[in-house]
């Protein structure tokens, strides 16, 4: 089908304001201490629960250059902004312009571009989830590339589920402002969490049976929660 103008909106509003906003970073080289570590270099993977990252990370090449790392971040994260806003049914201009700006110039996304090195492959992990949040909600049967696509995510950075969660229960309460019937939005709260947790189960036994975790900030220890823990959890 053809692309909505409000979507092409989106995407242009997203890469103007991400230029604007990151151009100083795309024409100097601002390294943190893990970019210094990995100029040439992948940084952390298989034993960070990483490991998917080996499979993005050739999309721009071996070496951490700005103009080209940076310049794919942006775009990518723009075409995920109006994944949210296909996921969102968000049709108006103003939102069609405002998502995308927020997502371009999010500071989360300026720390991302500190770690030039790999910042490309974390927006991969972004539009990851974006496309399985539209998916799992627009889509009849979407949760099962949503599945695989939330697991890929996880393999890629792990905090980015929170984004697809964040999403999908906007959705639902979207939904319900637009007067859609409770049953099925009860229906597509479960069906979302259900495929939320699957992936997260999936995600966790590739990592534990495929890889060596390291010991390091407790990520061999994912998974394993105490049941006293729970309650002090849930009230977090």
């Amino acid at each position: 089908n053809k692309v909505p103008n409000n979507i092409w909106l989106g995407l242009f509003a997203g890469i103007i304001s991400g230029l604007a906003t990151h151009l100083y970073m795309l024409m100097h080289k601002l390294p943190n201490w893990d970019e210094i570590n990995n100029i040439w270099g992948s940084g952390s993977g298989d034993s960070w629960g990483r490991w998917f990252l080996k499979y993005v990370r050739p999309l721009s090449g071996s070496w951490s250059v700005p103009a080209i790392n940076g310049l794919l971040t942006i775009i990518i994260v723009s075409i995920a902004s109006c994944f949210i806003l296909l996921a969102l049914d968000l049709k108006s201009k103003t939102s069609s312009i405002l998502v995308p700006i927020m997502a371009v110039t999010f500071p989360g996304l300026t720390s991302i571009m500190t770690f030039m090195f790999t910042s490309n492959s974390y927006a991969m992990g972004i539009l990851f989830v974006c496309i399985g949040s539209f998916l799992l909600s627009r889509v009849k049967f979407g949760w099962i590339p949503a599945i695989i696509l939330f697991t890929c995510s996880l393999g890629i950075y792990q905090s980015y589920i929170c984004l697809a969660a964040g999403v999908l229960v906007l959705g639902i309460l979207l939904d319900l402002m637009r007067d859609f019937n409770v049953h099925e939005l009860i229906k597509k709260g479960a069906v979302s969490l259900l495929s939320l947790a699957l992936s997260l189960l999936v995600y966790l036994f590739i990592s534990k049976t495929r890889t060596t975790l390291t010991d390091s900030q407790g990520i061999s220890d994912m998974g394993q929660v105490s049941l006293t823990r729970i309650p002090r959890l849930v009230m977090r």
